[in-house]
């Protein structure tokens, strides 16, 4: 998510009204998930950034994958800084779209 924004595709989703609605549909469809909160995935009120416990999960996962990359793996503070910006982006879209 966070090297998609980089690209600009944030801005191009957010530029597409219809995009979120086609996302949900198919998660709710083919990938449903019990803990999953289908109401608050909408404009206003994305929660993008996971809590504290399952953070550290990823930050040992991505630790994990170092060896992946091709080069330096991505840092993951700024991975997760980049996903808090990209948040507080989409939901301020909240405001433009009332």
């Amino acid at each position: 998510m966070a090297m998609l924004d980089i690209h600009g595709v944030t801005k191009q989703a957010l530029d597409d009204s219809e995009l979120l609605n086609t996302v949900l549909m198919n998660k709710k469809t083919y990938f449903a998930s019990p803990s999953a909160n289908y109401e608050t995935a909408a404009i206003g009120t994305m929660h993008l950034m996971p809590n504290e416990l399952f953070k550290e999960t990823l930050r040992q996962d991505c630790k994990g994958m170092s060896e992946m990359f091709f080069q330096e793996s991505p840092d993951f503070d700024e991975i997760m800084s980049k996903v808090a910006e990209v948040e507080i982006m989409i939901n301020s879209q909240a405001k433009n779209r009332n």
